[in-house]
């Protein structure tokens, strides 16, 4: 497991977050498969997000994962000595912004000021 996968669990601990580890995504219109590290589910996108840590793991797919209802993110590979920051965390799952149901959504999400 990679440190990035490490993290990404122990804040689907802590958080409550529904996460698929090694997400294969099947893109019709190129008719390949991309791998993500994971899909965040409930954030980003309708479909969730998915995290790459290189962008040539996308290969060109940007405007195709959109059409297909997900949103991706490319995050460095942390450090081995890097530690889960809940706070971090909260923040950048708050940017990305909940897609779930209403319902649902956990009660720690920062609402960000509209930048229109």
């Amino acid at each position: 497991m990679t440190k990035l996968e490490q993290l990404w669990n122990m804040a689907k601990d802590d958080l409550g977050l529904d996460i698929e580890i090694s997400f294969p995504l099947v893109l019709p219109k190129k008719n390949i498969t991309i791998t993500s590290e994971l899909l965040l589910k409930n954030f980003g996108a309708e479909r969730g997000m998915l995290v790459f840590t290189r962008s040539q793991e996308l290969q060109g797919s940007g405007e195709e994962i959109v059409q297909e209802g997900y949103g991706y993110s490319v995050l460095s590979e942390p450090s081995q000595t890097r530690t889960y920051k809940k706070d971090e965390f909260i923040a950048l799952l708050s940017d990305w912004g909940w897609s779930g149901p209403p319902e649902k959504k956990p009660t720690w999400i920062k609402d960000l000021p509209n930048s229109e």
